[in-house]
């Protein structure tokens, strides 16, 4: 990402990035506010060390976007056909 950002800076342009910030604070703006949408989903945990949960594991292994996990994790446990469905 470090080097698609590089070639074209403005084509990654971010809700609350700051204009002036060099690739390296963007960059971990980027990565920052990545994991705390992560975690704030369940999708990792961060004590003791930076790990995936089950869930975000199944999300990585099975390639889910972070949209349809958020769907899937909010649906009720033994969801009915149509309850999976209708969303």
């Amino acid at each position: 990402m470090f080097v698609r950002m590089k070639l074209n800076p403005s084509h990654y342009q971010l809700e609350g990035d700051t204009a002036g910030a060099d690739l390296n604070e963007r960059l971990g703006f980027i990565c920052s506010r990545a994991l705390e949408l992560l975690d704030s989903h369940d999708l990792i945990v961060t004590k003791p060390r930076l790990r995936l949960s089950e869930f975000g594991d199944a999300m990585a292994r099975y390639c889910i976007n972070f949209e349809s996990m958020k769907v899937i994790m909010a649906l009720p446990p033994k969801a009915k056909i149509s309850e999976i469905v209708s969303d």
